[in-house]
């Protein structure tokens, strides 16, 4: 009796279904657990060393750690349960050297949610919706801070061709009347963090379309595709 052979090549390549409910024969996975999609299939599976001292005794707490790669500098959040802050450290490529960079106390900045982090390469910009991280480029200093005049404080942001792009505005921004709120969008000046809308028409923000709150917002090639809790 001759058996039926399934071939899943293009599921592998496809990822996982876009689909509340996936029509038959769709070549598409379902399920990926533990495993990332690629543009050629499913990526090797890479041991990475821890690179926190084990002598810290640090108790992790879910969804923590954080691992980001980046494309010059790889970040590293912890949430301690023991002193109860979150600690963001860049981690150097052979995971050998640690650089604390941010100490979050939750008892004076609040409890942020994940890191979010809008890699420009040189500089990186990060944020979860209660400090902002970023990198003075003349100085090498990294900074955090809870307010800017020019940035609103947001929950998530990417970079999209060298422009930000966040959403969910937790901070009384702009000045001016009617303020963002959680289910906005936001959008910078190409090639500067600068939020405050100018007659240059690059800057602006806008309230999702389906006035859902804004969970995250990703690049996607020529595109940015916004997640909220009403619609994509």
């Amino acid at each position: 009796m001759r058996e039926f052979e399934l071939v899943i090549d293009d599921h592998l390549k496809n990822g996982l279904t876009p689909f509340d409910l996936t029509p038959f024969n769709t070549p598409v996975l379902n399920e990926c657990l533990g495993f990332r999609v690629g543009n050629a299939g499913l990526e090797l599976y890479e041991e990475l060393d821890n690179p926190i001292d084990p002598a810290l005794s640090i108790e992790y707490v879910w969804p923590f750690p954080q691992f980001i790669v980046g494309e010059r500098y790889n970040f590293l959040v912890v949430r301690s349960v023991v002193d109860l802050c979150d600690y963001v450290y860049i981690i150097s490529n052979d995971h050998l050297t640690t650089t604390l960079i941010a100490t979050i106390d939750i008892a004076t900045y609040g409890q942020g949610t994940l890191m979010e982090v809008a890699d420009f390469g040189e500089y990186a910009f990060l944020t979860n919706g209660v400090v902002m991280i970023y990198l003075n480029t003349t100085t090498g200093v990294w900074h955090t801070i809870t307010s800017s005049p020019n940035i609103p404080r947001m929950r998530t942001v990417c970079n999209f061709k060298g422009q930000a792009v966040g959403g969910c505005i937790v901070s009384p921004w702009p000045a001016a009347d009617p303020q963002c709120d959680g289910t906005y969008y936001a959008w910078s000046r190409i090639g500067m963090i600068n939020f405050i809308p100018t007659l240059t028409n690059e800057e602006g923000y806008k309230r999702c379309p389906y006035g859902g709150e804004v969970y995250n917002v990703r690049r996607l090639k020529d595109v940015v595709i916004g997640y909220s809790s009403k619609g994509i």
